[in-house]
């Protein structure tokens, strides 16, 4: 696919996380998907596969919100096969307290999927919601 072709893609996959709707994202997802958070919390690390990735970190971190994760997309940009993600996590926790944590995803599309994820956020805030 062009650059243009995954720009798309995951634009469309993006825009229902707005309302708080996963399934298109979860969608984009290829299987074998190799997604690493950067920094050092308990989150931090490398999750290898689709069944790891939701089971490891999505669903247990999205346990601590009040409503299912709600996410924004600022700006999109690519490039051959990478396309990055600037994005804005709109969330509550269960405790109350507001998690609005902005992200870069750094993506590898492969065949209309996503293969490769380097994700940086503000590990200080990950950390104060989720020590």
């Amino acid at each position: 696919m062009s650059a243009e072709e995954n720009k798309r893609l995951l634009e469309a996959a993006l825009l229902p996380l707005a309302v708080r709707d996963a399934r298109a994202f979860r969608d984009v997802l290829a299987d074998d998907v190799v997604w690493t958070v950067q920094g050092t919390t308990r989150w931090s690390g490398t999750y290898r596969g689709k069944e790891a990735l939701f089971r490891d970190l999505f669903r247990p971190f999205h346990a601590l919100l009040e409503q299912p994760y709600q996410m924004l997309t600022r700006r999109i940009v690519a490039e051959d096969d990478l396309v990055v993600l600037e994005l804005t996590g709109v969330n509550v926790t269960r405790a109350g307290v507001p998690y609005e944590n902005q992200f870069c995803y750094v993506c590898r599309l492969r065949d209309g999927k996503i293969c490769e994820v380097t994700e940086y956020l503000d590990t200080a805030l990950v950390a104060a919601i989720a020590p």
